[in-house]
Formats: structure tokens, C-alpha cells, sequence
């Protein structure tokens, strides 16, 4: 698994590699009158490998930060996904709690004995059976 860690630890790889490479640098110059041309083609030579490994080791870096952002759009893709499904099943219980509700009110128009109530609770079921959400409260409101 990709961390940021790993990033991390590459960029500062990076940066030592770098900082070698100035090293080299500044002895170069500093030592410029002592050093023979070998000597200065060779540090040269070198300063221009550490610059491309460097170059290289951030690169890699770069790939893991890519690698950990992939790794974090699954992950809130597949979060998304579940919070879908999570969502569907609270509409079917919101469902089924407006259909009990629904059914509780033509049980407390019966036990009332309204004939009008139990007409308007009725008509409420089918409203919530046919997936509308209006009740006769609603509709009184």
C-alpha cells in the first residue's frame, strides 16, 4: 500500500541526493586551482549523475503522490457507493414506516368510528401505496 509516507521519504531522498550533488559543487570551485582537469571533469561528471538521480527519485515520488490520490478517489468512491445503498435502504424504511403509519390511521378511525376518517385513512394507504408521501395531515396542513 502507497503512504504518504513513501512519497514523503522519496522527496527527502531527493533532497539528500541534491544537497550531495551541491556539495560536490562547492568543493569543485572552492579547490578549483588544486584540482587537475581529470579531477574537475570527474566531479562534473558526477554532479551531472546525482542531478539526473535526483531528478529520477522525485519523479518516483511523484508516482506514489499519484498512486496515493488514485488510492484516495477510490476510496471516497467506493464510500459514496456504500452511502448509496445505506440511502436506499432508509427510503424503504421511511416506506414502510408511512405505510404502518398510514394503516395506524385507519385503525384509530375505526376504533373512533368516523366514517369520514376511515374513508381519508383509506385513501391515505393508497396514496402511500402508490408511492406518494402525502398523508391527510398533509393534505389538511
Amino acid at each position: 500500500m502507497v503512504t504518504k509516507n513513501t512519497a514523503s521519504d522519496l522527496f527527502d531522498f531527493a533532497d539528500e541526493i541534491a544537497l550531495i550533488s551541491s556539495q560536490i559543487l562547492n568543493y569543485r570551485i572552492k579547490n578549483k586551482p588544486k584540482l587537475s582537469e581529470d579531477a574537475i571533469t570527474t566531479l562534473e561528471q558526477l554532479e551531472g549523475k546525482l542531478d539526473v538521480i535526483t531528478g529520477q527519485v522525485r519523479a518516483r515520488g511523484i508516482e506514489r503522490l499519484a498512486q496515493l490520490t488514485a488510492q484516495a478517489r477510490k476510496e471516497v468512491i467506493d464510500a459514496t457507493a456504500k452511502a448509496a445503498g445505506f440511502l436506499k435502504k432508509i427510503k424503504k424504511i421511511e416506506k414502510v414506516v408511512q405505510m404502518a403509519t398510514a394503516l395506524l390511521g385507519v385503525g384509530l378511525a375505526v376504533i373512533a368510528g368516523k366514517p369520514q376518517g376511515i374513508v381519508e385513512a383509506v385513501q391515505n394507504v393508497v396514496q402511500v401505496a402508490k408511492g406518494g408521501d402525502e398523508t391527510a395531515e398533509t393534505k389538511d396542513a
